[in-house]
């Protein structure tokens, strides 16, 4: 990697260099490894600094040229420090900045990447707009209670201004459920009665890369109504989905009572998933945990099941505090205590007090659509325990 006549043409020596003949500049390369630094600014009589002399290198001249301009491409020298297999670096161009590697961020590589990811991006367009665009509507008249009911949960938060599109879950201000998994619930529903679709107007970061476009994550992609009305008013339909006749849900009284239960639960897992957390309790709520909840909610509303679960969390807080059992046995005891406190009520006869709505814990549309506009009992679907006779 000597300097040559020949290749020196291709460098802009540095004005502290230029006083250097070539076979000066090539000892100087070898004495800037074999020698102190200062020494090497002491025998060339070069005026910087120290930390100054790598920079001003004579680079070294490779055999590459630039993609884009043709010229000779130039190679920054390694330091003295550097491990003999260290790796080179990469060779660049003096004109255009061209770096001979993927990671080039010159301004051509830079206007063909983003030609490139314009192209990827109109591929993945067509693509999403081919199996998107057209689904085959769901005629109004097969849509099931909890169909209608879902839809409602969703169109409430989620239908844009000019309904035409359902906004992503992600994106809602106010709380689909009381969980997560009930978010999930509700979405796979719809999806798979088809009365839901992804959106062609969707990000393309919402589909998956895995069996693109069909794959796409639920809470990510905006959705379309894949309804079809009988008599072809959507303005009418949007108005029925939005705001369903409570006496088809009353008619049902099994229905009303099992969704009541499953929002109850949905809101006392929520509760009792905020109370462990305050505590850095970690507590995998499994199929145990619900079969708990759901007896306790034949006898016992879900601010009296909260204000259970308040002492029975402390209870196990205290006894972790206490050195009496480690920590992950309290967070699995706290079951346990819930519902060996809800069982010493009907032994005993002491009356479990409710707990008011956690202001940190705001009501889902879930549970307003069940206890507000189909129910009508308001606050109550939260004080009192889930019952048939509405």
């Amino acid at each position: 990697m000597t300097i040559t006549k020949e290749n020196l043409q291709h460098i802009q020596l540095a004005e502290p260099l230029q006083h250097l003949s070539i076979s000066e500049l090539n000892e100087l390369l070898e004495d800037y490894y074999s020698l102190k630094v200062k020494d090497v600014i002491e025998k060339y009589k070069l005026s910087i600094s120290p930390s100054s002399l790598y920079n001003i290198l004579p680079p070294h001249v490779t055999r590459f040229r630039c993609t884009y301009c043709g010229k000779q491409m130039l190679q920054k020298r390694k330091t003295k420090s550097s491990s003999p297999f260290a790796i080179d670096k990469a060779p660049v161009c003096p004109v255009c900045a061209y770096e001979n590697s993927k990671r080039c961020k010159c301004s051509k590589c830079l206007e063909i990447s983003r030609q490139l990811q314009i192209e990827e991006k109109r591929i993945k367009t067509q693509l999403i707009n081919a199996v998107h665009s057209s689904p085959i509507p769901v005629e109004e008249f097969e849509l099931t209670l909890t169909t209608k009911y879902y839809l409602a949960v969703l169109l409430r938060l989620g239908l844009s201004e000019d309904m035409s599109i359902i906004y992503p879950v992600h994106s809602y201000q106010q709380k689909l459920s009381p969980t997560p998994e009930l978010n999930r619930e509700v979405l796979i529903y719809l999806i798979n009665e088809r009365v839901i679709t992804p959106d062609p107007s969707s990000e393309i970061q919402a589909f998956s890369k895995e069996n693109f476009p069909r794959n796409f994550y639920i809470h990510q992609v905006h959705y379309q109504l894949n309804i079809s009305p009988p008599d072809g008013n959507k303005s009418e339909m949007y108005k029925r989905l939005l705001y369903p006749e409570r006496e088809i849900f009353l008619a049902d009284i099994d229905w009303s009572y099992d969704m009541w239960i499953r929002v109850a639960k949905g809101e006392v897992l929520e509760f009792l998933d905020f109370q462990l957390k305050k505590l850095n309790f970690v507590l995998n709520s499994g199929d145990k945990t619900h079969k708990v909840i759901e007896n306790l909610l034949e006898s016992y509303s879900t601010g009296q099941i909260c204000s259970l679960i308040y002492s029975a969390v402390n209870n196990a807080s205290r006894r972790y505090q206490e050195g009496s059992i480690p920590k992950k046995r309290a967070a699995n005891s706290v079951v346990t205590l819930m519902e060996s406190y809800g069982g010493k009520d009907e032994t005993q006869s002491w009356e479990v007090r409710s707990f008011s709505r956690n202001y940190n814990l705001t009501e889902s549309s879930m549970s307003e659509v069940l206890f507000n506009s189909i129910l009508r009992i308001g606050d109550l679907g939260f004080h009192i325990p889930p019952s048939r006779n509405l």
